[in-house]
């Protein structure tokens, strides 16, 4: 107890529930003393809905406790609502080293907006850089220029291109879309958005069907390196890829596990990203990989440049973790490593290159591991060889290879 009670840094997380009267203030009060010097890592919360409407002076005093050590305070989040902060900002805080705030207002929050109020307290953040947002960030105002890093939660379409209009220098952004509502989610402002440095996008419930768009629709990333989709249903991007023409190096594809197929455009998505070197269809079908497989096979012009392909995997008609099927997944399994093996094996590296192969790894991610694959003899004969090159082939963590006869 004396050690960590002589570490500030093991106190330096605070917790303010705020609808809990006095135990916020002392919470506060403690850590504000054991953290010492060291930077903070601050959530500021309604604890729950019996305490929706606190004391004024208790408000009144957390603001104040807040606002005496915001110095300090390095990341914020404010899961809250807007009377709160309110009386925070009546104190005038400063935040020299606040680096990441997240906004979280709660749905049925009484907000400053409605009374057209903002909140300007975080505008000289010199280091701040990162915003995570849920639903909005109406009410909001910061030093919009110095923010490089956006997440976005429970949003519409329309909210996060707001903000990704108000942000010209954002260089990596992830965006959880809202459940698809009965109607379809267009902007109000149909401009598309343009933002030459963004680098790294991840979109999850990336819908793309003729109800529905996806965010891609409306910008252009012409700079970017990473995209990450999860939940896709269709994955349609050639017209985001040609308008934008980016740099794509890695590329990962995650279907939405009820809608069992994604790609019903996979190989005219892959022509479009020949800068690619790392593709993985995480849980895609059977017969998107295999797509994948006949395309990269035929030839050279196909992804020239892809080193590294992943591969998760399951099979949807047998049940996960049921021990009565675990032979008849490892027996399923080993055609489809057979098909990547033979796959690697089909593309050679171009000279003068110090590998035989191009791809250098290959990896399959079994989502239940097992016991024994069963594989022809040349298939294992296959794997030594591509190993012998240097190639990195992973399968699962405690699979061992059986011939079958």
């Amino acid at each position: 107890m004396r050690i960590a009670l002589a570490t500030p840094a093991l106190w330096s997380n605070v917790y303010c529930p705020v609808g809990s009267g006095q135990r916020a203030i002392r919470t506060l009060e403690v850590l504000a003393a054991r953290s010492g010097a060291a930077p903070l890592s601050v959530c500021v919360s309604v604890d729950n809905l019996r305490h929706w409407f606190p004391d004024p002076v208790i408000l009144y005093a957390v603001g104040l406790h807040l606002s005496r050590h915001a110095h300090r305070f390095r990341v914020l989040r404010l899961s809250t609502y807007s009377a709160s902060l309110t009386k925070m900002h009546e104190h005038q805080p400063t935040f020299p080293i606040l680096e990441e705030i997240h906004f979280n207002p709660e749905e049925y929050d009484t907000s400053p907006w409605t009374q057209k109020k903002t909140l300007t307290l975080f505008v000289d953040a010199p280091r701040l850089h990162v915003l995570r947002f849920a639903r909005h960030i109406e009410g909001l105002v910061l030093s919009w220029a110095n923010i490089t890093t956006l997440h976005g939660t429970k949003s519409s379409m329309d909210e996060f291109l707001k903000a990704l209009r108000l942000m010209p220098n954002i260089r990596v952004c992830s965006f959880e879309q809202l459940q698809r509502a009965a109607h379809m989610d267009t902007p109000d402002d149909p401009e598309v958005v343009l933002h030459k440095n963004m680098c790294h996008v991840h979109l999850d419930e990336f819908y793309q069907d003729l109800e529905q768009g996806s965010l891609l629709d409306w910008c252009i990333f012409p700079s970017l390196e990473t995209l990450t989709l999860d939940n896709v249903v269709h994955l349609q991007l050639s017209d985001f890829l040609a308008r934008s023409t980016p740099p794509l190096r890695k590329l990962i594809v995650g279907p939405k596990p009820d809608a069992r197929t994604c790609t019903t455009q996979l190989t005219r998505t892959l022509e479009l990203t020949s800068s690619l070197t790392e593709l993985d269809l995480s849980l895609c079908d059977d017969s998107t990989t295999q797509e994948f497989c006949k395309a990269f096979s035929a030839s050279r012009s196909f992804l020239p440049k892809l080193e590294r392909f992943t591969q998760s995997w399951w099979h949807y008609d047998v049940p996960l973790n049921d021990e009565m099927h675990s032979y008849t997944r490892s027996t399923l399994l080993g055609p489809l490593i057979e098909l990547l093996l033979e796959t690697a094996a089909s593309r050679l590296a171009v000279a003068p290159a110090k590998f035989k192969y191009q791809l250098r790894a290959v990896r399959i991610v079994p989502l239940e591991e097992g016991t024994v694959i069963f594989v022809p003899r040349r298939v294992q004969a296959l794997l030594e060889e591509l190993r012998q090159d240097g190639v990195d082939v992973q399968i699962g963590t405690s699979y061992e290879f059986a011939v079958s006869s």
